[in-house]
């Protein structure tokens, strides 16, 4: 409600647009997208149409991935990886949705993608002894030089930094 009152100023798809560009959101990029919709109230797009702004950004060349994370993560139950919700927000479930969109198996902490990186993002998820760890899609994102953006979210939710306690859980006893 408050952020609503300070942050009302309209934000037009046009600008929208050029600052995503200056970010970093260009053509043959791979990008990781946390959102908060809620959050997101100053532009006039739908979920759907943010995901065609991005994928239009990154062009044929580039790979969009989002966390997919399932809303119910019971190891009792079948997980279905083409239809299980996830609990990370709208603008992620959207995504899910999306033609051309797969998704990595992994009960907890699944991610969605398209494009030419996808395949390696998510191929060897279910393999990994921890979710964010060594051949994760969190770790391939360093590899192939990933921007995280936060549309809605801050730097706080930026669920791929995890991926330095994994790596560092045996050399560090804190971790």
């Amino acid at each position: 409600w408050l952020s609503k009152k300070i942050y009302r100023r309209p934000v037009s798809i046009a600008q929208l647009r050029q600052r995503l560009i200056d970010l970093g959101v260009t053509p043959g990029r791979t990008l990781w997208v946390q959102s908060s919709w809620n959050e997101f109230y100053n532009v006039p797009l739908r979920p759907s149409e943010m995901i065609g702004l991005l994928r239009d950004l990154l062009g044929p060349t580039g790979t969009l991935a989002m966390p997919a994370f399932p809303i119910d993560p019971d190891p009792d139950k079948l997980f279905l990886v083409d239809k299980a919700p996830v609990y990370t927000g709208l603008l992620c479930e959207v995504f899910r949705r999306s033609p051309d969109t797969s998704r990595s198996i992994h009960l907890s902490s699944s991610v969605c993608a398209v494009g030419p990186n996808a395949d390696f993002l998510i191929r060897d998820h279910h393999l990994t002894l921890m979710p964010w760890g060594k051949d994760s899609p969190f770790c391939r994102l360093g590899e192939v030089d990933a921007r995280m953006l936060g549309i809605g979210a801050g730097f706080n939710f930026m669920t791929p930094l995890h991926t330095a306690e994994c790596l560092l859980f045996d050399e560090i006893p804190v971790f």
